[in-house]
């Protein structure tokens, strides 16, 4: 991924606050050669099709690590007879980029939410266990689960270990509007919120609103009085969960199954004189789906189940150059920013399909550069 792309805009930090790096890439591509998994879904629209990586696994220090990509570029995508091969390069922490190689004959599993997963070759840094973002196991039939946290009240947090149930949010996102149809469990990565910093990677504030910005503008470093009037039109203010770092001081960890958790949302982002890529605008969000009013089920090590688990058949690609394309991943629910999330042919691949169904009406092929198809 050539150069460093910033993120949203990001106001002076308190000396108290945790340094988040919102410039990806400085750092180049990773040289050091690993084995591990990758788990990723088709999605698209009549005009174009994207494959999304979900997560990353590999063996690390006598464990197994997961990296949530933070960036990612249209895949690669090669053909000889019939052989499959897929490259994606993706944004990992401290500014490095790592790139996954995986083909159709790596195929290890379907996931129940559409997504399959590959054995894989990771080019990454040496360190690259430092910049994991969390740990994770593997179990029989090749299911896996993350650690992933759960942020409440001490008080809450004793009635979900009295219970050993989490109850759904009726909530967005962006936390101020209700679903309509569903409710979803909220968990992050981040293993503690002590500033504010941590609670916008949340989608939450004490001041209940977040900065984004439109592709194609650079906001000025001083943002003078009246500005929000002034870059109307350029920078959206976005509503979030107006939040109290008091209230979040109660920690819980889980494990969940990784097919449970919801697509994580994309903003299409088209710099100008550089490459399209694609951002993953809540990385520190991720949820699980479940039934109006229903929980999920707490066991043994915090491992979670659920019968009432719903699987989106959408995911939402924003257009990062209009204001409507930022807001979208939060208010998932009123806008038309959708991709649908593809499942696999039984005995077959999404490698495969992309090319059995390529430019054929609601299979577009238009973010997958094709370097090679010998058949």
């Amino acid at each position: 991924m050539s150069g460093y792309r910033k993120q949203a805009l990001q106001p002076p930090r308190k000396l108290t606050d945790h340094i988040y790096n919102n410039e990806y890439g400085r750092n180049g591509q990773g040289k050091h050669q690993i084995y591990g998994y990758i788990k990723c879904k088709l999605a698209h629209t009549d005009n174009a099709s994207v494959i999304i990586p979900d997560q990353v696994f590999f063996n690390w220090g006598g464990g197994m690590k997961w990296i949530q990509p933070f960036n990612f570029m249209p895949c690669v995508l090669a053909k000889h007879e019939e052989l499959v091969m897929c490259d994606v390069y993706f944004d990992i922490s401290c500014g490095y980029v790592a790139k996954a190689h995986f083909c159709n004959s790596d195929f290890v599993r379907d996931f129940d939410d559409g997504s399959q997963l590959f054995k894989c070759i990771l080019l990454v840094p040496e360190d690259v266990g430092d910049h994991a973002i969390g740990d994770a196991k593997l179990e029989d039939g090749y299911g896996i689960r993350v650690q992933l946290f759960h942020h409440t009240k001490p008080e809450t947090a004793q009635l979900i270990n009295d219970s050993k149930t989490l109850l759904g949010s009726k909530l967005n996102v962006q936390g101020n509007k209700e679903i309509a149809h569903s409710d979803h469990v909220y968990f992050t990565p981040l293993h503690e919120l002590k500033v504010n910093n941590d609670l916008e990677k949340v989608a939450m504030s004490n001041e209940a609103k977040i900065k984004l910005i439109r592709d194609g503008f650079d906001p000025p470093y001083i943002l003078l009085p009246g500005w929000e009037e002034t870059y109307k039109d350029d920078m959206l203010v976005m509503e979030v969960y107006r939040e109290d770092l008091s209230n979040r001081t109660a920690a819980l960890n889980f494990w969940v199954p990784v097919e449970f958790l919801a697509p994580q949302h994309v903003i299409k982002h088209a710099p100008t004189n550089d490459p399209v890529y694609y951002e993953i605008s809540t990385p520190f969000i991720h949820r699980v789906r479940v039934k109006k009013g229903s929980t999920l089920t707490i066991e043994a090590e915090g491992s979670v189940f659920g019968s009432d688990v719903l699987f989106h058949k959408h995911a939402i690609i924003g257009d990062g150059r209009k204001l409507e394309g930022l807001l979208a991943p939060f208010d998932e629910e009123n806008t038309e920013q959708k991709f649908e999330v593809q499942q696999a042919e039984a005995q077959s691949t999404i490698l495969d399909y992309w090319f059995d169904h390529a430019n054929e009406e609601n299979n577009g092929a238009g973010n997958c550069r094709v370097i090679g198809n010998s058949t």
